[in-house]
């Protein structure tokens, strides 16, 4: 029996999806020094509205905004989160 492995999100497919890394950080005064530039930023314009998405460099686990207790590592956790979030928004390889 042939069971499909699931696809990791990464930063290349999310940018083939139109997403733009727009911010590394966590730089304020009080960031402890192992956490400096442990966040990644990525964001999509839509139509209607845009989509964040979180990539912490620690833990390596990305998280949609709105929704930051939801770990998503992934396409199909994505795709999922996003259409509870009735955000019609087809990820494409």
């Amino acid at each position: 029996m042939y069971l499909a492995e699931p696809i990791p999100l990464t930063p290349e497919i999310l940018k083939r999806n139109g997403f733009i890394l727009t911010e590394v950080g966590d730089n304020g005064i009080a960031t402890p020094r192992k956490n400096i530039n442990r966040y990644e930023k990525h964001e999509c314009k839509t139509k209607w509205r845009d989509i964040i998405m979180w990539y912490d460099r620690i833990t390596k686990k990305w998280c949609l905004h709105g929704i930051n207790n939801i770990q998503l590592n992934y396409i199909h956790e994505l795709q999922l989160a996003l259409r509870l979030c009735r955000i019609e928004k087809e990820i494409k390889l």
